[in-house]
């Protein structure tokens, strides 16, 4: 015991520690006295060991309408036994001082089931995922026989009455495809496909597989393959030095066909000429200008393939105007000034011949040409400047004569 002096008109408190060895239920015991009176006021003190160490064990699979087993173990356990909560995710709760139970999952889904662990000093919590799945059953493709294309897209379509969160697997070894794999989200019916390409003519058995963590069915489909045209592909080179392309320039069309059987090839060139040819290579001159949508077939007995491209040919202007202005007379230490250029014309090139050591200079240009050079001539005479343009419709020219004094 303790004792403290106090009284009425001063109040007090009093703080008493102690350290309980050993678990279990005392009655505290608090008297006031004076020389007049006393009294006693009486408390109840439970003293348990602090829980420790708390291990929760739920399966993280498991299929609806299955018992699934829960458990919890303690490292640090009360003499008398702490309540255990079983919580399962989905609003069911069940009690217990045992440190196991079971329970069914009614429904497919994921949940969070937690166990908790409680005396009167401490309380400790877990929480586990739980997926709960509906098995697999009635799985089954929507053909036994598949007819496909050789080079395109073959589609397999499934169906299941009952399963959530199915994979369906195909194993094609036989058509050497590669592993395919798809999901279906029942159940529905014909709600997913696989999609591959086969290469090669022939006959193979699919082989399908639908499963998920808790369950896997079967199913089979006779394949044929047949041969189509796949992988078309043109590619346009314009044969021009410049940037646009213009009349009368060499068009080439290449063309590429992954595969398929005797491909012919048509070509409505959008100027209203239509070319048709079983070779992968095609050369045309555009007559007139303009931007031409070119649609290019690809086709065979069992497929047809198109593609557009579109060609932009500039106008091809004829030549005129071409003219050199250089000084007529200029001293032996002076610069020599030309200037040179095209009226008109268009997809043409030009050589510059100022008359010395016989090296022209020549000049690519798609459009109107205005240029200028400066140079010095090293001995006296006479020196004749030419200036020569053409292109694919005709030429301009123009000279002139620099005299050195």
């Amino acid at each position: 015991g303790r004792y403290i002096m106090a009284n009425a008109s001063t109040p007090f408190s009093l703080v008493n520690w102690h350290n309980y060895t050993f678990e279990g239920e005392f009655w505290v015991k608090v008297y006031a006295f004076n020389y007049f009176s006393n009294q006693t006021i009486y408390r109840m003190v439970y003293v348990q060991v602090k829980l420790c160490g708390l291990n929760f064990t739920a399966p993280t699979t498991v299929a609806t309408n299955t018992s699934s087993h829960f458990n919890v173990s303690l490292e640090v356990v009360s003499l008398k036994k702490p309540l255990v909560l079983f919580s399962f995710g989905n609003g069911v709760v069940l009690s217990s001082t045992c440190f196991e139970t079971n329970y069914t999952y009614p429904k497919a889904g994921v949940y969070m089931a937690y166990a908790n662990a409680k005396n009167k000093v401490s309380s400790l919590t877990s929480t586990r995922k739980v997926i709960v799945q509906d098995p697999v059953r009635g799985f089954k493709a929507d053909r036994e026989i598949y007819f496909v294309t050789v080079g395109h897209y073959a589609r397999f379509l499934f169906s299941i009455e009952q399963g959530t969160n199915v994979s369906v697997n195909a194993s094609l070894y036989d058509c050497e495809l590669p592993f395919l794999a798809t999901w279906l989200n029942g159940p529905s019916h014909l709600n997913s496909l696989l999609t591959c390409v086969f290469d090669k003519v022939g006959t193979c058995n699919g082989f399908f597989y639908a499963s998920n963590k808790v369950s896997q069915a079967n199913a089979s489909a006779l394949i044929i393959s047949e041969v189509a045209i796949h992988g078309f592909n043109v590619t346009v080179e314009c044969q021009s030095r410049y940037p646009s392309c213009f009349q009368h320039d060499r068009i080439v069309f290449h063309i590429n066909v992954t595969n398929g059987t005797r491909p012919k090839f048509v070509f409505h060139m959008g100027d209203g000429n239509v070319v048709i040819s079983s070779e992968k290579t095609l050369d045309y001159f555009f007559r007139v200008s303009g931007s031409f949508s070119v649609n290019i077939t690809a086709h065979n007995n069992v497929s047809s393939i198109s593609i557009l491209r579109k060609i932009d040919v500039s106008e091809l202007v004829p030549m005129s105007g071409a003219y050199v202005n250089c000084n007529k007379t200029v001293g032996l230490s002076d610069l020599t000034m030309c200037s040179f250029g095209v009226q008109q014309g268009t997809a043409f090139e030009c050589w510059l011949d100022l008359g010395v050591n016989n090296q022209p200079i020549l000049f690519f240009t798609y459009f109107n040409l205005t240029s200028f050079i400066s140079y010095n001539l090293t001995s006296y005479g006479e020196y004749t400047v030419q200036f020569l343009c053409n292109n694919a419709i005709n030429s301009s020219s123009a000279k002139v004569v620099t005299k050195v004094v």
